[in-house]
């Protein structure tokens, strides 16, 4: 009795170990389609250039736009500083003629 109890347990566990094996090739075939570290590290080496290159490009960029919006700025400071100066002359040209009206006015009135 204890042999057959022993042939059914030692078959239970062959196949218990024919299927860990089955199981481990399609591990194994699995893992060779995954990346390693190595791989990883190219990769995101490759990527941190790239992203490094596109970041200068943008620098770039914006410090140009920069520069152009800082001379706009400028411009436009000076038109407004020619503006001011015009309306002030237009307002004492204004307050002139309106004094010299009104002295007119009270003399002719007199």
């Amino acid at each position: 009795m204890e042999d057959k109890d022993t042939q059914q347990r030692l078959g239970a566990v062959e196949s218990s170990l024919a299927e860990a094996r089955a199981d481990g090739s399609a591990i194994k075939a699995t893992l060779l389609h995954l990346a390693t570290k190595a791989d990883l590290k190219e990769v995101i080496g490759t990527l941190r250039a790239e992203f490094e290159v596109k970041i200068g490009a943008l620098r770039v960029h914006f410090e140009t736009k920069y520069g152009e919006l800082r001379a706009e700025i400028g411009s436009l400071r000076t038109e407004m500083r020619s503006m001011e100066i015009r309306m002030i002359k237009w307002f004492i040209g204004t307050a002139c003629t309106l004094v010299t009206l009104v002295f007119g006015i009270q003399r002719y009135l007199q």
